[in-house]
């Protein structure tokens, strides 16, 4: 059965010089399908149960898949047409295979095409494959078993099963870890050859497969140039398949059969196959994977346009919206936070929603904060008129995927909420996180809060803003009811620590001074409080002073807190979330006004926010004082304490206009310094940028875009 290499490379291919178009004009004409509903998922499962079995003994001790198998047996007329079929293909290819002829594959491949006429194409691949399974695993079953049942070594007698066939399992360990010099029986070789030409079979069957599984209704003949080129590939990869798995038979059966000068050496013909169809595979494959790419297109922008058009018309409930937002065919898709059990979201029907959308790691520290605020009391109603959902957004084009890790930090993150949150962030479609990006302005790196009413109708696409600033007290958390709570406010030492520490509340109440100051110089911070000490205690004026820190406090922070309390500098906040808290307000309270469209120029307090913001940018000291609802005075770091260290100078003007008034006298004196100051906002939504002047001199602030990869 060998032959030199030259004369294999010269010898020409029966299955390579088929006039193809002619060949595939005849297959085509075969084709007459019938209303026949096959489970051809089930009947490939059984097939590749088979041929798993016969080429790896070891994986006998795995069960079948019996689902499959009585999907299969609950239609037993079905059943037994398919398995009709199945032996007259089996009959035409042992016919074949025992006259030896190679040049009769073409006539011998237009009989089984008329045998499955009544088929679609991919059935009629795997109604062959399973001809294939039968006569391999029968001679494969018979050939383990004659070492241990007399009758089965009966069988192979009369068989003429050749002897490499009932040792291959037994010894094929032995042999790979033999000496190099030893040398594979030439049927070991074969089955070997033909196993791993099996599992080409297999793959281009699967693909062939999934194709005609592919949604219809998405993409059509006339729109798809992917699915036009995959349907002309379909067609011949089936007879190409159909063509290998008659070689498979053809060498197998020839270790059955006396004569086999006819035969096509398998060291030339099998690797030959196994190119040629990894070949078809490939570009089989690839227009596949593009029909998919389409289809999935589609799927997204049909369910973008679903959502935009749900939103822009009145809904009777907020179950709608909540259904489409999530797109999930799951029924439960969502956890409830006190229960900790799934359910569904019409147990969010008559309720104002609150979407809480962040990155799966979403900051420890601002779940604290809305934890505080959503355990608020229930605006004196027996039950809560408002939920909130956690919707996690997940980009699957990051290059990091959804590991066990972030599967584990996931689960410990979304058990201590109390509120609802969707079960996994794959129920989040790709469309509805893009609606998401595009619609509400969600970026990665700062969690939004989007609030529906009852109706699903968006009342405010952002109200973190309002939280912060005036925790459920902002409820229903509309644009006019955000707009009515500026109204009311004044620009006072009580409104920009309101709910963070309660004694600076009780400072106030008792008529002291308050001043606040930060920064993380600790030089500055230490000579600062010393001489703002000396200054009160000379000018006997009753003043308290706390420790604010810097926005995003660092290890740098933490040391100048543990300075200030050992050195008894002035009251600080020892917990960073306070710290935190007090700048994400600030924060907060910029972009809500921003969003009303204010300004320093049209709006005093947007003045006093971005100037406070402005302070926290330099990164150099700052503070400011005030007592009660007085006016709050307020300077850079080096200006306070240039100001303090001259005491002497102005201290005269204390009895005249008190305190403060005489400080910001004295602060008036100091020309502003040529560069004044700078003001970093992360989570500007880009595109969308404002012209800002400077709090300081009032000429135009250039505006620059800072890349900051982490907090440190």
């Amino acid at each position: 059965m060998t032959m030199g290499n030259t004369e294999m490379m010269d010898r020409e291919q029966p299955h390579d010089s088929l006039p193809r178009v002619g060949v595939m004009t005849d297959i085509i004409a075969t084709d007459l399908p019938e209303n026949i509903t096959i489970n051809v998922r089930s009947l490939l499962c059984i097939v590749k149960d088979i041929l798993k079995y016969a080429i790896s003994p070891s994986d006998l001790e795995e069960q079948p898949e019996f689902d499959l198998l009585r999907g299969m047996n609950n239609n037993p007329r079905l059943l037994k047409l398919l398995a009709h079929d199945i032996l007259r293909i089996r009959t035409e290819i042992l016919c074949y295979t025992e006259s030896g002829d190679p040049w009769e594959e073409q006539e011998v491949a237009k009989r089984i095409f008329i045998t499955v006429s009544r088929y679609s194409w991919e059935v009629k691949l795997v109604m062959v494959l399973a001809a294939f399974a039968v006569n391999y695993g029968d001679c494969l079953l018979t050939s383990q078993l004659n070492m241990v049942n007399p009758m089965a070594t009966s069988i192979s007698v009369l068989k003429q099963l050749p002897i490499g066939l009932s040792v291959l399992h037994h010894n094929e360990q032995n042999i790979s870890s033999s000496s190099t010099n030893t040398k594979k029986s030439s049927e070991t070789e074969l089955i070997n050859a033909i196993s791993k030409l099996i599992q080409s079979i297999l793959s281009i069957t699967e693909t062939i497969v999934e194709f005609f599984e592919l949604p219809a209704g998405y993409i059509t003949d006339d729109d798809s140039s992917s699915l036009s080129r995959a349907t002309l590939l379909i067609q011949p990869a089936v007879y190409w398949t159909i063509q290998c798995i008659m070689a498979c038979i053809s060498q197998f059966n020839g270790l059955l059969i006396v004569s086999d000068q006819m035969m096509e050496p398998w060291e030339f013909s099998l690797p030959s196959w196994d190119h040629k169809i990894d070949r078809i595979h490939g570009n089989l494959s690839h227009e596949i994977n593009s029909c998919r790419q389409e289809i999935e297109h589609k799927k997204h922008k049909q369910v973008h346009e679903n959502l935009v058009e749900l939103f822009r018309t009145t809904q009777a409930y907020n179950t709608k919206i909540l259904k489409a937002l999530l797109c999930t065919k799951d029924a439960l898709p969502l956890i409830d936070g006190s229960s900790k059990i799934r359910v569904g979201v019409e147990a969010l029907r008559r309720k104002t929603v609150m979407l809480l959308i962040s990155d799966p790691q979403i900051c420890h520290a601002e779940l604290i904060i809305l934890e505080q605020i959503y355990n608020d009391v229930h605006l004196g109603k027996p039950e809560r008129p408002y939920e909130m959902i956690w919707l996690p957004v997940h980009d699957t084009t990051q290059s990091m995927g959804w590991t066990d890790t972030r599967q584990h930090e996931f689960d410990r993150v979304r058990s201590s909420m109390p509120w609802y949150s969707l079960y996994h962030p794959s129920f989040l479609d790709p469309a509805a996180i893009q609606f998401i990006k595009e619609q509400w302005h969600f970026e990665k790196k700062k969690p939004i809060i989007v609030v529906l009413d009852q109706q699903g109708k968006v009342t405010c696409q952002n109200a973190i803003h309002m939280m912060w600033i005036w925790g459920i007290t902002a409820f229903p958390f509309t644009n006019i009811r955000e707009a009515d709570l500026w109204d009311s406010e004044k620009w006072t030492i009580e409104f920009i620590v309101n709910g963070i520490d309660p004694t600076v509340l009780d400072w106030i109440r008792e008529d002291k001074f308050v001043c606040l100051y930060g920064g993380e110089d600790i030089n500055w911070v230490r000579i600062f409080a010393t001489t703002m000490q000396r200054v009160v205690q000379e000018s006997k004026t009753n003043l308290e002073m706390l420790y604010v820190g810097k926005s995003n406090p660092k290890e740098q922070v933490k040391n100048i807190i543990d300075i200030i309390m050992k050195e008894r500098l002035s009251h600080c906040w020892q917990d960073p979330m306070s710290i935190r808290f007090f700048w994400d307000r600030l924060e907060s309270m910029w972009y809500s006004k921003l969003q009303h469209t204010r300004s320093i120029d049209n709006d005093p307090m947007m003045r006093e926010i971005t100037t406070m913001l402005t302070f926290d940018g330099s990164g150099d000291g700052w503070a400011i004082l005030t007592k009660g609802s007085g006016e709050i005075v307020k300077a850079h770091g080096s200006k306070m304490l240039e100001v303090l260290a001259k005491f002497n100078e102005w201290k005269t003007n204390i009895e005249q206009h008190g305190f403060a008034q005489a400080i910001a006298r004295a602060l008036d004196t100091y020309p502003s310094h040529e560069h004044c100051s700078c003001l970093v906002l992360p989570g500007m939504t880009p595109g969308k940028t404002h012209e800002l002047s400077c709090t300081e001199c009032g000429r135009p602030m250039e505006l620059y875009t800072l890349y900051q990869c982490c907090d440190n």
